[in-house]
This record gives C-alpha cells, structure tokens and sequence, in this order.
C-alpha cells in the first residue's frame, strides 16, 4: 500500500471517526434535551388531565351539597315529604345533571331511597355491582360526622369507574346536625372521558390500576409513591400513566394520556439535518486537505523516496540534496547522516565479525584442550600413586628410574594446568583484589625475571579501583606477559606497566572494547621489542602457538593469560606492529566490595589419630586401587565404590553394629550419581560425616550438582602423601 493510499484512507478515516463523535455527542445532548422536553410535555398533560378530573369531582360534590342542604332533603329523609322523589328525581334531573346513581341514607346508615338511571337508555337500571358494599352503615362513604365533612373522588367498582360526591344531609343553615347522607354517582364511561379529552383536546383513558399497562414491579411502585410513568411506543406515541387516589384514599385507577411524539420526531429530524451537514463538511475538508497533503507532503515525500533508490541503484555512494529548511529537508539531511554512519558501521561491523570469530575459535578449542586436561589429570594421579607405592617398597631407596618418571608426571601436570588456566577451568579463589598493591609487591621479581638488560617501568593511577579476581592467577598472567616481552626484546628495551580507572558508556565505546557499559580497571603491558605481524597478532592467544624455536617453549603462556583474564569476566586485546613493539590490555570489572580468601582445606587443629573408616568412591579403578593402598598403609580401613550409586547402597547395607564412617573420599564428577549429590544424601543420614572431594577438572559450577564454596577438595594429579596430610587436617578439624 503507497504512502499516498495510506494519507487517504488516514484522512478518511478521521474525518469519518469526527463525524462518529459529533453525531455521538448529539444524540447524546440534542436527543436528550428534547427526550426531556417530550417527558415534561407528557407530565403536563397527564397532570391537567387529573386536574379536570378533580375539577369535575369538585363540580359534582358541590351539586350533592346544594342537594344535601336543601330543607326538602332533610325532611324526605325524616319521612315527613313524600312527594319529594316525584317532584325532585325526574328524569331530566338525571339527564341534567348527568347523575347515574342518586342514594339517600338515614342517620342510622340504611338506605332510604336508590335509583340508578341508564341515561343512554333513558330507563332506570340496577344499582351497579359493589355499591351496597361501599355504602354500607359506618363506612366512608355512608356516614359523616359533622354537616361540613364530605368526601368526593373516583370510585372504582366491579361494575365500572364512577365518579362519587357524598355530602351530609342537614338544613339549609347546616346549623343541625347531620340527619342522613346523599350520594351522587356518575358513570366515567368513553363518554365523560371523551368529554374530558375533548377539553384538554388530548387523548384520554381511565383504567383500572392493574389494567394500565404498568409492569408489576411499577404498579407496587404507584401503590406506594405515585407519579408520572412515561411508556413509549415505539417513535409514534408516548403514554404518560398517572394513578389516580379514589373517594376512598386508595390508589386504585390510572389516567392513561396518549400523547404524539411529535416533539421526540423534531429531534431525530434535527439530528438527521445536523448529521447530512456534518458529513457533507467532512467530505470536502476531507478532499481539501488530501489535495494540500498530496502537493505539499506526499510529492515531496516520492520526489526523496526517488532519489533514495537511485543512491541504493548506485551502491549507497550518493547524497540527497537538502538545500531547504522544512522537516523533509532535515529528513534527507538524517539520511544522509544515516549513509556515513552505515558507512562507518560496515568497519566497526567487519572488526567485531572477527573478533567474535576469534572468540569462538579459542572457546571451542579452549573446550577441547579442558576435557584432554581432566581426563589426562586422571592418568597422572595413577602415575603418581604408583611412585610413591614404588618408592616405599624399594629397600634401597628412590630409583632414579622412578624419580624420572615423577618428574615426568610433574610436567605432565604443568602442562595440564596451563590447559586448565587456558579453558577457564582453573578453581579461583575470588576477592577484591589492588592491582596497585600486586603490582608493586611484584616488582622487583619482574625485574630479576625480564632480566638486567631491560628496563622496568610501573606507571599505577592513584585512587585505583579494585577488581575481583584470584591474586595468584592475576599474578601469573602479569608474569606471562612479562616473559612475552623479555623475549620479544632481545637486545634491551623498556617494559611498561600501567593501570588506570576506564568508565564504559557509549555504546560505540562498549562496541570497540569488547565489553558492556560499566566500571572497569584497565591495566596495559607494553614493550619496546620487535612487534608482530598481522598474521601473528590474530593467532598469539591459541594454545601451542609459538613463533620460538623448537623445544624453547610450550605456546600456552598467552593461552594461560587469555584464560585467567576471561575468568576473572574481563577481555584482553593485543595491538602490535612489526618494529613498533606490543601492547596488551586488559579490563577486569571493578568489585563492588571487597571479599575475602576461602580455605579450601580446613585449618589444622587438635592431632587427630589416623585409622578408622573411609568410604572411597572413585569410578577411575586405577585411582581407586592407588588411592585404597595408600589409605591401608596410612592405618585406615577403606570401603570402595565405583559411583555414588554403589556406594549409597553399600552404606545402606551396613548393620548397626559396623564402625561408623570417618570420612567420604569422592571424586565429584561420575556416572549416574556425583560426588556432590552423594555427600548431601549420606549427610542426611549422618550430619557429621566429614567429606573430601577430588576432581581432575576445578571448574565445577556447571556440574549438575555444584559443590558448596569452601568445600574441602583436592585437585588432581597428587601424591599419596598430599591425599594423607588432607585426610589427617580435616579429622582434625
């Protein structure tokens, strides 16, 4: 998709999402007003609806009074004018006054005289259903206390709704007291409410409570607080819903007013004018603005994108010309500044492909040079065995023959170790460590090693951060490095020494050094002597590699130096020039807090009798034997296993009544179960089994069950006579 297409269906799309909003916001605003407008529309008309109601109530109470008030009444009700009904309760009284029903009560609640009318038929009809209950003796309706009380309202009987007046029967001067009860009832058929819709020129219902459309939950609501229920229906009408109090005080009938919604209308047609505006605007501010973008942004924007490919066409040798000062100028002005740091990148790129190949090569072969070593470190600690076994058994003593063969074995044993140093299996000792100090106290050796005719100078930055390392091996990098330059000046010459605090930040800076951003201390070893060519420079840190004479050196110093310093987390470079002298440098990480030196062997403490019990656990036999004979001849007594394995289960054996064991011999790494998994398991049993491991490999935090830091342990090769001394330190302790 072009960048053309995108910029349209951007403005598109937030022209359209605009409109969304605005149409949003009105509906939510405009139609809300006028929703609140229709409602307050529909509470009015159901509220003057009710108002004509009580008016007519009102109007019908104030009949019944004139009535009740008339002295011609109170005698009818004494008895003493009986041609009152005859000349007073016509017909046309009925037609008149739009009575249905006429009842006169005695003072004592009977029923002097009914009639209902059926004024549409113009005959008299039944009382309707439920009259005689609500006009009973005693009731509301039926009796009145005093000649002002009286009570008016709706009634709503099985028969129908009606509209009721009863007002006291008492002299023309109401001076007496009340002597009987007129009740006037009037029918509120499709009629008289028509008659009230016609007034309020509205459409008007009277319904039973239940009968009004309400929800049960909304007609216990009325029952309880009555109010104006809104009930649309659909967009054509509106029913606003009031409950009516009847004669009696009882919330019973509702006013149903049905309304237009012509007001709600109104407001979906506004909507839908002010919506076709909106999008009509949006529409053309949508293509006004895409035809400025496209001159003003998108044209520019193809022109640089042009020009681009053609600088990719040529192999990234051309420039963007950017003479203006707008942003697409400073676009191509970052472009072109992205072009020379590519350019500066492929070097920096070309530098740190080699190195990390260099890396690799000395990881792999570092690798392979470690495993040779602990296997070859297996062999020398048989040898060894065997020529203290010899030596002891010769009356006469040491052969000269086996004296050569131990120091053979001695050799042998160097030069494994270097392996070890070089493939970073050594065992370090860590602590903080003061290049400053070591480098002082080293000095005068240095000088007596690089020999009189060459120069020593020690350049130490004061305030010198520490860096964590093992000192013995720190030392013998620095002695290495002193060798190298010793020989590579043959003819005299200068050695330098200096150290300096180096602060990593920049990320070019990390790139070049080989090292991520942090503290560092930096200490570099430089000579005078005859330099190296490039050649020689990429291959000086491979194991056996030596530009010396036959038989004048191994090839493992720099091996060693590489090794110590990777140890330690740090990285070490080599610049040099045929004729321009070397310089090494080194960076070592700065400690963040001093440590101190771990023991590996414990010290020595009350003397200890030899003898007792050792449990010896070597999956090598010939160590197994060398080291089972040793043992015997030292005084103590040896059960032998091939893997923690067997002798987990030879311990398991045992009877209670066995002498318990002094001591677990191990070697650390073996097949199925090692030395470190099988000490913490018979220490389950006995806490205080005292344990000395053995290993031909030092670098033993990879393996699957790392020993603890300062656990007793002996390197291999050893003479029989180390293995005794330790045995003896560790009882002892």
């Amino acid at each position: 998709m072009t960048l053309r297409t995108r910029a349209s269906l951007i403005v598109s799309a937030s022209f359209l999402a605009l409109v969304a909003l605005l149409l949003a916001a009105a509906v939510i605003v405009v139609l809300g007003r006028f929703s609140a407008l229709e409602a307050d529309v529909a509470r009015q008309g159901a509220e003057r609806a009710l108002d004509a109601l009580n008016e007519m109530a009102v109007t019908l109470s104030a009949t019944a009074s004139d009535w009740s008030h008339w002295d011609d009444t109170a005698a009818f009700v004494a008895g003493r004018n009986p041609g009152f009904i005859r000349a007073n309760l016509a017909d046309t009284t009925f037609l008149t006054l739009r009575l249905d029903v006429a009842v006169f009560l005695g003072p004592d609640g009977h029923v002097v005289y009914h009639r209902a009318y059926d004024r549409a038929g113009h005959h008299d009809g039944p009382l309707p259903e439920g009259v005689d209950s609500v006009l009973s003796p005693g009731s509301a309706l039926a009796h009145h206390e005093t000649s002002a009380s009286h009570r008016e309202g709706i009634l709503v009987l099985p028969g129908g709704i009606f509209l009721v007046a009863s007002q006291p029967i008492t002299d023309s001067l109401g001076a007496k007291p009340p002597v009987g009860t007129l009740v006037f009832m009037r029918s509120l058929d499709a009629v008289e409410v028509q008659r009230i819709a016609a007034l309020l020129r509205q459409t008007i219902s009277l319904t039973r409570l239940e009968k009004a459309g309400l929800s049960p939950a909304q007609v216990k609501e009325a029952a309880a607080r009555p109010r104006v229920f809104l009930v649309p229906d659909g967009r054509s009408r509106m029913d606003a819903i009031l409950p009516v109090r009847d004669a009696l005080g009882n919330f019973r009938a509702a006013l149903d007013v049905q309304g237009t919604r012509r007001v709600y209308r109104d407001g979906l047609l506004s909507i839908e004018y002010l919506a076709f505006s909106l999008v009509a605007c949006s529409l053309l501010s949508a293509v006004l603005l895409f035809v400025l973008l496209s001159r003003m942004v998108l044209s520019p924007l193809g022109r640089l994108a042009s020009a681009v490919r053609g600088i990719g066409a040529v192999g990234g040798s051309g420039r963007l010309e950017a003479g203006g000062s707008d942003e697409l100028s400073e676009v191509a002005l970052s472009i072109n500044g992205m072009l020379d740091a590519l350019a500066a990148s492929e070097g920096r790129r070309a530098v740190l492909e080699e190195r990390f190949s260099h890396v690799n090569k000395l990881e792999a072969i570092g690798t392979l040079a470690g495993g040779v070593a602990h296997d070859f470190n297996n062999i020398l600690t048989a040898i060894t065995g065997f020529c203290d076994l010899l030596d002891e058994s010769l009356a006469g003593g040491p052969a000269a023959e086996v004296e050569q063969i131990r120091k053979a074995a001695d050799r042998a044993a160097s030069l494994t170790s270097q392996l070890l140093a070089f493939s970073r299996r050594q065992r370090l000792e860590y602590q903080a460590v003061d290049l400053n100090a070591m480098l002082s106290g080293m000095a005068e050796g240095l000088r007596l090693l690089i020999g009189g005719q060459q120069a020593l100078e020690l350049n130490l930055a004061p305030d010198l951060r520490r860096v964590r390392g093992d000192p013995g091996q720190l030392q013998q990098a620095v002695q290495n490095l002193a060798v190298n330059a010793r020989d590579a000046m043959p003819d005299g010459g200068t050695l330098t020494i200096a150290t300096a605090n180096l602060q990593v930040d920049r990320r070019e800076e990390s790139e070049r050094l080989g090292t991520p951003p942090g503290s560092y201390v930096r200490c570099t070893v430089k000579d005078t002597g005859t330099g190296m060519e490039e050649a020689t420079r990429r291959r000086v840190f491979e194991p056996f590699f030596t530009t010396k004479e036959l038989g004048k050196g191994t090839g493992l110093g720099l091996s060693v130096v590489w090794g110590i310093v990777r140890q330690c987390d740090g990285v070490i470079s080599v610049a040099s020039e045929p004729g321009q002298g070397t310089c090494f440098e080194i960076l070592l990480p700065a400690a963040l807090e001093a440590g101190g030196k771990p023991d590996a062997v414990p010290r020595a403490g009350p003397a200890a009798a030899a003898g007792g019990t050792i449990l010896l656990v070597e999956d090598e036999e010939p160590i197994r034997v060398i080291l089972a004979k040793a043992l015997a001849k030292a005084g103590y007594r040896t059960l032998e296993a091939s893997d923690g394995v067997e002798a987990l289960a030879l311990v398991t054996a045992r009877g209670e009544g066995e002498e318990e064991i002094r001591l677990l011999l191990t070697d650390v790494a073996m097949p199925r179960m090692g030395g470190a998994e099988l000490a913490a398991r018979l220490r389950e049993r006995d806490p205080g089994m005292k344990v000395l491991f053995m290993s031909g490999n030092a670098d033993l935090q990879g393996a699957a069950a790392p020993l603890e830091a300062g656990a007793p342990l002996l390197q291999k090769p050893f003479n029989t006579r180390s293995l005794v001394e330790a045995i003896a330190e560790i009882l002892r302790s």
